[in-house]
């Protein structure tokens, strides 16, 4: 118990950072108290609320759910003082900060605050806790206590810091930035171009409360000031479009897909640079020198850090949800081993064999099944299907962490690493015993043949039983790589009960060789954050971007195998109609 409050002694320090984070942001944009506003006084009053919550509810320490509502409200309200200080605009006379170091400052106190809760996290695990028949009734009252209490507040003062940008714009399909001016001049034209598809791609953000019918629109004017920006050839004004929903009687502007939500380049610039540094591995400093050419050159690395942060903002799963893709519900997994300097670190990665869709992809400093299962479950919450069946390889980490977050899930096991290995074996057998290679050949394919037309288990296992008459599987190497066979056959032979199974794993991992050429060219992803949003940023440009000439599926990207609109329209662009850069958290 001493263990336990020594604990809840932690979060109460925690929460005295959290206080002095406040007052530092006061003093660099404010000259007094009284100026920083209602987000202040509203983070302040949250944090005095849980401070007296914990000192009313010590008596509980022995309670789980008391410190798994404190965590994760700490690490809420960590997020929206960093998020706080992005947004915070100092008065005149205060000298505004480099947004390098405001960044700086944002990750310092997430990783403070995931590096305190990780110890007090190892404090409650290792102590007693409460075990008897009234702990599922106290659980319900610290949580219920805590809901009304203390999180209704937290929540609050994010939705009053959520930006909107975006919200209120709809981007629909024009890729002629020359065209575009006739097309707005023209009310019948432009009225005609867009009805059907603000009908069909609708998005909810922006109307106003109980507005319930989102596609129908009317023409209300231009936006007060045209849109600037930086194209190839200079910087250009394009007048926007304003609609007013017919419902609530809210404005939109209508944005043409050639320009991207709130940035100054043209998306034909940043696609272009995303295209080489995320499909051709190109580095930062090719990507500076090819934007030499244009009218007005990139000056810092630190632009095109943010086109990457911008692309791989999301999550594949949303984007793709977002864009009306629905999986088939059969994936391939597989996990690529980064070798870095005194780091074992992985990439995890679902890729939906039917479409060759990347769900998934995400960079991990552990490699435990707790680290594995949280990957997984950012997965999970992005989409709306149903997980049937998933191929993967026999490790055993990874398989119990789907597992635990896919209930009822049928797991395949590639035969290829099965036979990979068996050839192998063969090879150091044929080795020790000096027999033929015509034998280790015929060996090889009898297995194979037993493999691929096993119906079942017990159908393995008894072609299995009836081939290990052979001498040949009297040898230990050899005998131990059949009794695994056996013993998974449940896992090798499913792919022939679901047909959705793939046999292989082979599409992901072709995918993953596009992350392990990036780790041979950088050596190292020093920072996880940023790894994380780069691996995001990889699987996005993937699933738009058009296979090659020459490919199975060429000029056909993933999005289009999955039979979704692509409108014609380039990659970046297509990604902007589906609101891949609608960054609010209410987006649909």
């Amino acid at each position: 118990m001493r263990k336990r409050n020594d604990a809840l002694s932690n979060i109460l320090r925690i929460l005295t950072q959290f206080e002095k984070a406040i007052n530092r942001l006061r003093r660099q944009n404010h000259y007094n108290s009284k100026q920083g506003g209602p987000v202040f006084e509203k983070i302040e009053r949250a944090i005095r609320t849980m401070r007296d919550w914990v000192g009313r509810l010590r008596p509980f320490a022995s309670i789980d759910a008391l410190f798994m509502a404190l965590g994760l409200a700490v690490k809420r309200i960590g997020e929206l003082i960093a998020l706080l200080g992005l947004k915070v605009t100092p008065l005149p006379g205060k000298k505004r900060i480099k947004k390098s170091r405001l960044e700086n400052d944002r990750r310092q106190i997430l990783k403070t605050v995931d590096s305190m809760l990780g110890h007090v996290a190892d404090i409650a695990g290792n102590s007693r806790r409460a075990d008897n028949d009234l702990a599922p009734e106290l659980e319900k009252y610290v949580l219920k206590s805590f809901e009304t209490e203390c999180g209704g507040q937290i929540e609050e003062v994010f939705d009053a810091l959520e930006s909107d940008g975006g919200e209120k714009s709809y981007v629909f399909p024009w890729a002629e930035p020359d065209s575009y001016g006739d097309l707005v001049a023209d009310p019948a034209k432009i009225q005609s171009e867009t009805k059907r598809f603000l009908q069909e791609n609708k998005h909810a953000t922006g109307h106003k409360p109980g507005c319930s019918d989102h596609s129908r629109y009317n023409l209300c004017g231009f936006r007060s000031r045209p849109r600037k920006t930086d194209t190839p050839t200079g910087r250009k004004e394009y007048p926007i479009r304003m609609v007013e929903c017919r419902d609530c009687g809210q404005r939109f502007s209508m944005v043409p897909s050639f320009l991207p939500r709130e940035k100054h380049f043209s998306l034909e610039i940043i696609g272009s640079v995303c295209e080489s540094m995320l499909r051709f591995g190109a580095s930062i400093q090719a990507a500076m020198q090819g934007l030499q050419l244009i009218a007005k050159p990139v000056r810092s690395k630190q632009t095109i850090l943010n086109w990457l942060r911008w692309i791989g903002a999301l999550h594949p799963a949303a984007v793709s949800t977002r864009a009306g893709v629905v999986g088939s519900g059969y994936l391939q997994e597989d996990e690529g081993f980064e070798k870095e300097p005194n780091l074992r670190t992985y990439s995890a990665v679902l890729v939906d064999p039917k479409n060759l869709l990347v769900w998934h992809c995400d960079y991990l400093d552990g490699v435990d099944e707790d680290s594995l299962a949280c990957s997984f479950e950012k997965f999970v919450r992005n989409i709306e299907f149903k997980i049937l069946g998933v191929t993967k390889d026999k490790w055993l980490a990874s398989t119990n962490a789907l597992k635990k977050v896919l209930k009822n899930v049928w797991i395949g096991f590639c035969r290829r690493h099965f036979l990979k290995k068996l050839f192998q074996e063969l090879k150091e057998y044929q080795k020790q015993t000096d027999c033929s290679e015509c034998k280790i050949s015929w060996l090889y394919k009898e297995v194979k043949k037993i493999l691929e037309t096993a119906s079942s288990e017990s159908a393995l296992r008894a072609k299995l039983n009836h081939f290990l008459k052979d001498d040949a599987f009297e040898h230990p190497l050899l005998k131990s790589r059949i009794e695994s066979l056996m013993e998974d056959g449940v896992h090798y032979t499913c792919v022939n009960k679901r047909k959705g199974i793939a046999p292989t794993t082979s599409i992901v991992e072709n995918f993953l060789k596009i992350v392990k050429r990036k780790l041979r060219q950088a050596e190292s992803f020093r920072d996880p954050e940023s790894a994380g949003c780069l691996f995001r940023a990889m699987a996005n440009a993937r699933n738009f971007l058009p296979f090659l000439p020459g490919a199975k599926n060429a000029h056909k990207s993933p999005f289009m195998l999955a039979e979704r609109e692509a409108f014609n329209l380039p990659w970046i662009q297509t990604m902007n109609v589906h609101n891949a850069f609608l960054l609010s958290l209410n987006a649909c």
